[in-house]
């Protein structure tokens, strides 16, 4: 056999494995004797021992059979010693997740594992990021792309490329026809191959997809070792894990999800001691609920512990600059809570391994930010926070509002928007190298599209076009020449030459066959401005400079 040919589905199976045994160890934690958990824990151990010996990973094996024997004496006993058995079952686990992680990362298996003790980052890491072990990484190693299909989805898949077909052959009977003959069945048949392609796409969209458990089945494990570390109980609990997004969506949401946990543990959840002085449970409780609204997702984290601490909040953002003190003074409550989302914004007077460093919140509004998404906050003294999270199912279609720089055609996500406005240019007041605009009443930093791109802008009148957005937790207007109308767009990646670009996010191709670049809204350095030169249907060159 050859080992690199099954290194991805190794990876694979192996991760869906280490996942399920990590729920199963969570429910044996709350039922010693469930004989479904302790039967699933014996069947994981048991598939990823025979998969790594197959691979020749023979550190897998090893520890995966020690695994395997300690749950067959629990099987026999009919339960599992909460107090001996299981810390060495859940250490045991982690050492596993860190060699297939090492496997991931090198393509061989270590000889023997790092010394591991049973960390809360690293146990909630995602299952793609970098660990911090000594293990050295003499060069990148990226195993080959795999995908795994339900056999119905094919399928479907297959009997459309079928319909395609059957379409194609009878537009071009229709075509060699005369048209007097018949002059509405050429019209009919390409109605019908609309309608196929467009079922067609939707096909290959759901071989994108994949269910949210994929990146939330660590964070109960996360939760309760990120308690212990801080002194507290945590129960957490996922409900609709089995709907399915976009794969590069999900990706782009572990760490989101990830930093909102580590932020209710942290900030959010009391100690055993104060919640019972409150009237609660010793055990705080946070919940992730998912579920599909139209053409998007939305997922909320919710936890029951004392809520944002308003007060602190006002005087952090005051004390920082964030919001003069005669504003932050007359903010309502729901507003100050959410300027929680700033960069660089912690109630936490210490930083710690787990918090402190305010960066939590404003990465996930970042992320979520980026995939053209949005997130709202809702807290109430005393009886906890609730984040919303609302994104796209695929990023693959988008819907976005083109907009003309100059000469070109430009696409911005609509989720990125918050509204179009036209102002005079003589508002327009500089300082330095930045300018402000007045909109409602405040002086917003303004945004050049065409410098941003490097595009020589049209001829400027009187008035100008600006779009306001948010980026990086500040207000911003951007300035464009043309409003072109909104579209649903099929996003294709950026090519390779263009990839290390910030600016460019996709692309598309026009109805005239010319590349549409898909922007995102973000200050370049300026020794990376970049000039982009569209033909008809081509990228003609691209310049650094």
């Amino acid at each position: 056999m050859d080992p690199a040919r099954y290194l991805a589905l190794f990876l694979d199976e192996a991760s869906d494995h280490l996942g399920e045994m990590g729920r199963a160890l969570l429910a044996l934690e709350k039922d010693p004797a469930s004989a479904e958990a302790l039967e699933v824990c014996f069947r994981m151990a048991h598939s990823i021992k025979g998969m790594a010996a197959a691979m020749h990973f023979e550190p897998i094996a090893e520890r995966a059979h020690a695994l395997e024997d300690r749950l067959s004496a629990a099987r026999a006993a009919g339960c599992v010693d909460p107090v001996g058995e299981l810390p060495p079952l859940l250490a045991g686990l982690d050492v596993l997740e860190h060699l297939v992680r090492a496997v991931r990362d090198t393509g061989q298996c270590p000889a023997e594992p790092a010394p591991l003790a049973s960390h809360p980052e690293r146990a909630g890491s995602p299952k793609n990021a970098p660990d911090d072990t000594s293990i050295s990484l003499t060069e990148a190693f990226h195993p080959p792309a795999s995908l795994r299909v339900r056999a119905e989805t094919l399928d479907r898949l297959l009997s459309g490329v079928g319909e395609v077909a059957l379409a194609s052959s009878r537009l071009r009977a229709a075509s060699g026809e005369s048209a007097e003959a018949d002059p509405t069945r050429l019209a009919t048949g390409l109605d019908r191959m609309d309608r196929v392609l467009g079922d067609l796409e939707r096909r290959a969209l759901e071989l994108r997809t994949a269910p949210l458990l994929r990146i939330t089945e660590n964070l109960p494990r996360l939760a309760r070792e990120l308690g212990i570390a801080l002194g507290k109980r945590i129960s957490l609990e996922l409900d609709g894990p089995s709907l399915e997004l976009d794969r590069s969506i999900l990706d782009r949401l572990g760490d989101p999800l990830l930093h909102l946990v580590r932020n209710a543990v942290a900030h959010g959840i009391e100690t055993p001691d104060e919640r019972r002085r409150r009237g609660k449970h010793e055990a705080g409780a946070i919940r992730i609920e998912a579920r599909r609204e139209r053409d998007s997702i939305e997922i909320t984290v919710v936890d029951d512990g004392a809520g944002i601490d308003v007060e602190a909040v006002r005087g952090r953002a005051v004390s920082c600059g964030l919001v003069p003190i005669d504003l932050a003074e007359d903010l309502p409550p729901a507003e100050v809570a959410r300027l929680a989302f700033h960069a660089g914004l912690s109630t936490l007077d210490a930083v710690s391994e787990l918090a402190g460093r305010g960066v939590g919140l404003d990465a996930v509004k970042t992320a979520v930010q980026g995939l053209g998404g949005q997130v709202d906050l809702l807290s109430e003294p005393g009886r906890g926070t609730s984040v919303l999270l609302r994104v796209p199912l695929s990023a693959a279609v988008q819907r976005v509002i083109l907009i003309g720089v100059g000469d070109e055609c430009v696409a911005v996500p609509i989720g990125r928007i918050e509204r179009i406005d036209e102002v005079d240019v003589a508002a327009i007041e500089s300082a330095g190298c930045e300018a402000f605009v007045p909109i409602d009443g405040l002086d917003l930093p303004l945004l050049e599209l065409s410098a941003l791109l490097a595009i020589e802008p049209a001829a400027q009148g009187l008035r100008t076009l600006v779009l306001l957005t948010e980026i990086k937790g500040q207000r911003m207007a951007v300035r464009f020449d043309r409003l072109l109308g909104q579209q649903e767009i099929f996003v294709r990646p950026v090519p390779p030459l263009l990839a290390g670009l910030r600016a460019l996010c996709g692309l598309t191709i026009g109805e005239d066959g010319r590349p549409v670049f898909l922007v995102e809204l973000a200050p370049m350095p300026h020794k990376k401005k970049v000039r982009l030169a569209l033909s008809t249907k081509y990228l003609l060159f691209l310049i650094f400079y």
